[in-house]
């Protein structure tokens, strides 16, 4: 639960999502306000890009290449440029 604050970029990535089709965080989306712009990639613990979103709209279902991932933990990158023109890069990492 976020609360937005005016004029303050707001940003909330879940650290952990259960893609098992019971429609209860099956997907892992970027919750926020105030971006211009952002990329998000997730990579495997071996550094392999599995899955990268330029959009909000985007969620990951723990697949690649068509596949479903292994549970574990993965790691994310996110570059963002908000609307007021600065720049940030958030690291963490997300259970599957």
């Amino acid at each position: 639960r976020y609360i937005e604050v005016i004029n303050k970029p707001v940003l909330f990535i879940p650290n952990a999502f259960s893609p098992n089709g019971d429609g209860d965080n099956d997907e892992l989306f970027i919750y926020g306000s105030g971006f211009k712009e952002f990329t998000f990639r997730i990579f495997d613990r071996w550094g392999t890009q599995v899955y990268e979103a330029k959009s909000q709209a985007q969620g990951w279902r723990g697949s690649f290449n068509g596949k479903d991932l292994e549970s574990g933990v993965y790691i994310y990158t996110m570059n963002i440029v908000y609307k007021n023109l600065k720049y940030e890069t958030v690291k963490g990492s997300v259970t599957l």
